[in-house]
Parts: C-alpha cells; structure tokens; sequence
C-alpha cells in the first residue's frame, strides 16, 4: 500500500475525484514496494460509488482484486456526515439539514465538480445503495474477483476478517498487523466555523519553513475546532425510519451477493 496515510486514497480510476494526480504520478506510488512483495493495492472508497471507475479499471487491470467492506447504510451515512463535520467538508449544522440539501445538491451539475469534497460523500443516502453499485461492479469484473466483507462483522472479529482477506489476495497470514486506532470519531463544535477552518488551511498550503505542510499539521489545525467525543446516536425511530428508504436496495444486494443482508440490517 503507499506508504503515506495522505496518498492512500488516490482515487486515480475516478473522474470526480482522482484528477489531482497524473499516471505516472500515480505508478509512483507503489515503486517503493520490496523486493518479493506477492501485491500491491490501495484504498480509494471513491471507486464503489463513482460510476467511471469500473470501466476505466477492467481497461487497466480486468485481472484486479477487489474488496468492498459495507456497513448498514444509515450507520454510515450519520458517520460519514459526522466525518465530513469535522474535517471542515460540510457546512449543514446538523444531520437532517444535509439530508435535505442532497436532493438539491444532486440535482446541481456545478456543485458535482466544485464542492470542497468528493461529490458523492454529499450523497448521505443516495451513497449507501449498494445494490446499485454492486451490481455496476458485476458488470465488468466476474463475481469471485469482488470479496465482499459485512463491516459489522469485520469489526466484531478483526481478526478473521483479516485473514479472510490474505487468504483472497493469495498472500501469508501470517504476519498479523498492529492494530491502532485510525480516524477516532471526533465532533465538529460548530460545522459552519469548521468549514470556514478548512478554507483556511486550504489556502495555507506552505509552512513557514517553505514546505508544504504535513497531513499531521493541517490535522492539527482542523482539530481547534472538534470535540474528542463520540457522535449522540440516532434516535431508533429516526434510524427505523431512514433504514426503511434502502428495503429495495438491501433485497438487491442480498440477491446480487448471496449474503443475508436483510437479516443483518433490517430485521
């Protein structure tokens, strides 16, 4: 994987989100793999719901392995706001104010390529069918190249999951990795000041040392305004309610897939 935690999500088979970088750019990510290294990957969350990416990547690598961890869709779509929150993405002061921008927002063809963040992490709900974009996936590469992982279960026995993993790229399980914890939940104080904090830090590209600053630097920044807590969970009706919109999309994927999504998301 690149090493650096900032390039892990290249997103170079996206048109909405991978134009930062150009292909020998991106080859260059991986040069410094070792001697006898048996794969390469990357993790780019983008390539599942941006519809450019299965084409362009069965042009590139129609032998590619690919993995899809998915959680139940409310679960991730109030994480993902909370996410966007705090790293200063999302203005909308509370979870149902976005959820009533996205309509519009979609329907903006000028928001789709000029928006502080990837287009579809705008998409609270409209990200979470994965039916749609599994199906999208089987479409151009043959069903025993996609492992499909259940989040909740990944999280339940990480260990399992992980050897699941090796055991579908065809490398050792042996080498168990460490396992902290990456992007602990925080909560923006006040989205609206932490937007206005990213632009800040956005227009400060160099540090005063004439370099540009570290991934760890503008983090530090954009922490001045979170709280080191974890989001108040979703009132269960609200979270009944919203789950209700994906019913059709969760039957799809369990048809597509083979897994009981259904018992483990609706019942």
């Amino acid at each position: 994987m690149p090493p650096n935690l900032l390039h892990k999500e290249p997103a170079y088979f996206s048109d909405l989100k991978g134009r930062w970088c150009t292909w020998r750019e991106y080859l260059g990510l991986f040069r410094g793999a070792p001697t006898g290294v048996m794969a390469v990957g990357e993790a780019s969350t983008a390539y599942l719901t941006d519809p450019s990416t299965p084409p362009r990547l069965a042009e590139f690598r129609p032998d590619a392995k690919l993995i899809a961890i998915l959680r139940n869709p409310v679960d991730r779509a109030y994480s993902l706001y909370h996410w966007m929150t705090s790293e200063g993405y999302e203005y909308a002061p509370t979870f149902e104010s976005a959820l009533r921008l996205e309509a519009r927002r979609a329907a903006d063809e000028r928001f789709r390529w000029h928006n502080p963040e990837y287009f579809y992490n705008y998409m609270y709900l409209g990200s979470g069918r994965y039916g749609e974009q599994i199906e999208r996936w089987f479409r151009h590469f043959p069903r025993h190249q996609l492992l499909i992982l259940v989040f909740e279960e990944a999280m339940a026995d990480p260990l399992r999951a992980y050897q699941e993993v090796c055991r579908f790229l065809g490398v050792s399980t042996d080498v168990l990795p460490g396992t902290p914890v990456r992007n602990a939940s925080r909560v923006a104080a006040f989205p609206p000041f932490q937007y206005v904090l990213r632009h800040v830090v956005r227009r400060l590209p160099r540090t005063r040392r004439g370099r540009f600053a570290t991934k760890e630097e503008r983090d530090a920044l954009l922490a001045l305004g979170t709280l080191d807590r974890r989001p108040s969970p979703l009132a269960p009706e609200r979270r009944a309610e919203l789950l209700r919109c994906f019913e059709s999309d969760i039957e799809q994927l369990a048809e597509l897939t083979g897994i009981d999504f259904p018992a483990r998301w609706l019942n």
